[in-house]
């Protein structure tokens, strides 16, 4: 996993959204427990297939993502960024 974006929650989670594998952009989410030094992969996904976004801890159940690039397999040019 190359690429993707980290946050930490409550000094206990650890999430990661994205990023590269293999050479194509993914949509999963993991959480890694500090406190318990284990990782699982969630069950929610991003909406689109993301890499090189920045993401923040708001609030503690809040999670913003911003920017990035996502893959697009209509278009000539697969990687597109995030412009709006």
């Amino acid at each position: 996993m190359a690429f993707a974006a980290i946050c930490s929650v409550k000094d206990k989670y650890i999430y990661i959204f994205g990023g590269f594998e293999d050479y194509s952009t993914v949509d999963v989410v993991q959480q890694y427990n500090i406190i318990e030094n284990q990782w699982d992969l969630l069950n929610i996904k991003l909406p689109v297939r993301l890499a090189k976004m920045g993401a923040a801890n708001v609030e503690d159940q809040e999670i913003l993502i911003v920017g990035g690039i996502y893959e697009d397999m209509n278009n000539d040019t697969p990687l597109s960024l995030i412009d709006y």
